[in-house]
């Protein structure tokens, strides 16, 4: 197989009191990552395209391509990948961008370097890519990506993913005003008088 293409969803995060744990995927929206095999060595951004048009192209700062490099050294992957991002997914929409591309980008490297990985071992990668759009391995939005449904993760290497029942009846109505808000600002603005962990 020269190239794969894979498609992930939008997701929510931080549902209720599920502060970096708790999140579900959407279905209306995602982002599209194929990669190609390269003779090339490394790992190059070819076109980004859709919703936004411009990433980092240095692949540690980027949160599709980030997971590969771990995965590329991890299995011991010759030769190299260029990688196409189409973003379905505004930056900073609260719609889990970065993870939707982490997601996408570790489906289909999983795929075109046949590695056979289990759902909780690609989450572990995904979240390579959230560290580099946040700065922290959170799962709120990857896990609902990668799984779907409404999906509790609890810390763990690798995490432990717990899908939860939803009666059909119940729907998430998505109103999302044109303001970009990144999540490593986010975080940030947390009070100092109450720890993150707690």
């Amino acid at each position: 197989m020269e190239s794969v293409s894979a498609f992930a969803p939008a997701s929510v995060g931080n549902v209720g009191v599920g502060f970096d744990m708790l999140g579900h995927a959407l279905v209306a929206v995602g982002d599209t990552v194929t990669l190609e095999r390269s003779a090339t060595p490394g790992i190059v951004l070819e076109r980004v395209a859709g919703a936004v048009s411009e990433l980092p192209a240095e692949p540690a700062r980027n949160t599709a391509l980030r997971p590969l490099l771990k995965m590329q050294a991890d299995f011991a992957v010759e030769g190299g990948v260029t990688a196409r991002i189409h973003k379905g997914i505004h930056l900073g929409s609260g719609m889990g961008g970065s993870a939707a591309s982490a997601v996408a980008a570790v489906v289909a490297a999983n795929r075109l370097w046949s590695l056979d990985l289990s759902p909780e071992q690609m989450l572990g990668y995904a979240l390579e890519g959230e560290s580099a759009a946040t700065g922290e391995p959170h799962p709120d939005n990857a896990a609902p990506c990668l799984f779907g449904g409404l999906v509790l993760t609890e810390p763990g290497d690798p995490p432990r993913v717990t899908r939860i029942p939803v009666p059909e009846e119940i729907r998430c109505v998505l109103v999302h005003p044109r303001l970009r808000v990144d999540t490593r600002g986010a975080r940030g603005v947390l009070s100092e008088d109450l720890s993150l962990r707690d």
